[in-house]
């Protein structure tokens, strides 16, 4: 039986682990307190699509970028830096959720820094993380930073919810969130310095970690398969569509959907912790994003809360499976020096197909409405999962994970 805490065995993991935690936590308190804002403010499908396209536009601008400073500066210096910017944000959100009179354009704006504080974070947390465990330990790291962040979606969501329903406003979550970025920034200046490795020249650089994704197609593959699930299967910027106007809530049923799916995300990571990696790890990565789909494409059609809760923690469970896969194939398949460009990389298909998910959502729902959207993103997750089950065999073909190894050179 593996042991279950290995990777806590180590200090650096547990200081990282604990900032990243309390930052989640911070951050889904956050996000549900901006789209309950714009939403109560608007009434609008569109605008709540907007508050993912204010962040997806500085990621993808800069993702590179973020990929190449990752791998030629600290990682925790850039780590820290981003917390305290995002930590700056928030206080910003909570200044102007007291000055409505100014709309939502300075809203749009402050999301805006957000998008750019995570377009630099995202690659070099995710590089850094290799380095604070050693091999045999990283996939219980995995498993266990998937579970923590699929708890802290859960805390964040329910408290961002009370807080609201409590204080009649957004503006102590906003608070919250700037408490804790700062101190998951203080944390990740302690965490030991990380390598620096030069690259012959910027541009070069730049599209070094692009080369090497398309070079490497279990890589592109499995990264493809997230972007179509949360693009076409994602719905949580409608969730208070569902919540307000399909299952007839409030706050708290806001709250209560957000943190579904990530209880259905914690009892799986339970599970993964405990067992050793999977045989066939491709096949079991595309048995999970077509569960995925089929949950959330359940989800567009149901009307009764109990049922809706427990198809999306379904979709939660299947996720979870997904990303677990999907983060230890990147970062084993990928050389240390790369890992900042790779991170990049993959953050535009994770991070940024997040935010390109919430706008397709908007821009769907007012098309055809918030149900049917949902329900043919679920359809068409599923399909293009076999479609990339046949375009990508390198990804049917991954077998353990604990075997994979990047070829150095």
């Amino acid at each position: 039986m593996p042991d279950a805490l290995a990777a806590f065995r180590h200090d650096g993991y547990r200081r990282f682990t604990l900032a990243r935690t309390g930052s989640t936590v911070g951050h889904q308190i956050l996000l549900t307190a901006v789209s309950w804002e714009v939403y109560e403010r608007t009434g609008s499908a569109w605008a709540l699509g907007m508050v993912g396209l204010a962040q997806i536009v500085p990621i993808l601008g800069l993702a590179l970028w973020a990929g190449h400073l990752a791998d030629r500066l600290d990682r925790r210096r850039i780590a820290s830096g981003t917390q305290g910017l995002l930590c700056v944000a928030a206080l910003a959100l909570a200044w102007l959720s007291g000055h409505r009179e100014l709309g939502l354009g300075p809203l749009y704006g402050v999301l805006a820094l957000i998008g750019i504080a995570r377009a630099f974070q995202t690659p070099a947390l995710q590089a850094l993380l290799p380095s604070l465990v050693p091999v045999e330990d990283f996939g219980n790291a995995v498993a266990w930073r998937s579970l923590l962040f699929e708890l802290a979606s859960v805390l964040g969501p329910v408290i961002g919810a009370t807080l609201i329903q409590f204080t009649g406003g957004v503006t102590v979550p906003y608070g919250i969130n700037a408490a804790t970025a700062f101190a998951a920034a203080v944390l990740m200046g302690s965490l030991p310095a990380s390598a620096r490795h030069a690259a012959a020249t910027v541009r070069g650089g730049l599209l070094d970690g692009v080369r090497y994704v398309w070079a490497q197609k279990a890589l592109l593959g499995a990264m493809t398969l997230d972007l179509v699930a949360v693009l076409f299967g994602g719905a949580t910027a409608l969730f208070p569509i569902f919540a307000k106007d399909i299952l007839g809530g409030g706050p708290a049923t806001l709250g209560y959907l957000k943190a579904a799916p990530a209880a259905g995300a914690i009892l799986t990571s339970l599970v993964l912790i405990r067992i050793r990696p999977f045989a066939r790890s491709g096949r079991a990565l595309l048995v999970s994003v077509a569960l995925y789909g089929a949950a959330m494409a359940a989800f567009g059609l149901s009307r009764n809360l109990t049922l809706s809760l427990v198809l999306l923690a379904l979709s939660g469970a299947a996720d979870a499976v997904s990303v677990y896969i999907r983060h230890s194939v990147v970062q084993l398949l990928t050389p240390e020096r790369m890992r900042g460009k790779v991170s990049a990389v993959n953050g535009v298909f994770f991070t940024a197909s997040n935010e390109l998910g919430e706008v397709e959502s908007g821009m769907a729902a007012e098309l055809v409405g918030t149900a049917p959207s949902v329900l043919l993103g679920g359809l068409a997750t599923v399909a293009v999962v076999g479609a990339c089950a046949w375009g990508f065999p390198q990804v049917r073909r991954l077998g353990r994970l604990d075997e994979l190894r990047a070829e150095e050179g």
